[in-house]
């Protein structure tokens, strides 16, 4: 065998070995949802708890009231801070400044309450059968209001 002919099929075989290579890669590459991290995939609450027709419409309706709650809470909670922080600018008086941070932590309260309330309001709509996927759904909820979504959720036994 000639030195050319050597040459051209050991580059033949690394070709081979590239494209195989890398559709390996592509074959075994997480589908969407999965974060470098291994991430679980978000699922809405009717697949996690089991939800029947009635129960997600229930579960649906108190999730938005709790969610436009919440979002006024914030947007409230928002324009204190902004003017919190305005009063370094202002010299205001430490009165001002303590009675500020009183009603930002009033409305801080106030949203944790709500969602405590939320998480009961749903454990009332469940069937015995669905307490498992409540609390992982409990779960899960607890992991990306404390944590965010860039982590795996907490569980909780952990606390």
């Amino acid at each position: 065998m000639s030195r050319l002919k050597l040459f051209q099929f050991l580059a033949l075989a690394m070709f081979v070995l590239n494209v195989v290579l890398i559709g390996f890669i592509f074959w075994k590459m997480p589908g969407p949802g999965h974060g470098p991290r291994g991430l679980e995939k978000r699922q809405p609450a009717t697949v996690i708890m089991h939800l029947d027709k009635e129960q997600n419409d229930l579960f649906l309706e108190d999730a938005k009231a709790h969610a436009k709650l919440i979002k006024s809470y914030d947007q409230e909670q928002k324009q204190l801070l902004l003017t919190y922080f305005q009063t370094i600018i202002d010299s205001s008086d430490s009165l001002l400044l303590d009675s500020l941070l009183a009603q930002v932590q009033d409305i801080e309260k106030k949203k944790i309450e709500s969602t405590y309330k939320h998480f009961q309001t749903v454990e009332s709509i469940i069937r015995p059968d669905q307490r498992a996927g409540f609390e992982d759904f409990v779960s899960r909820a607890i992991g990306r209001i404390i944590i965010g979504d860039k982590k795996k959720p907490i569980k909780a036994k952990d606390f």
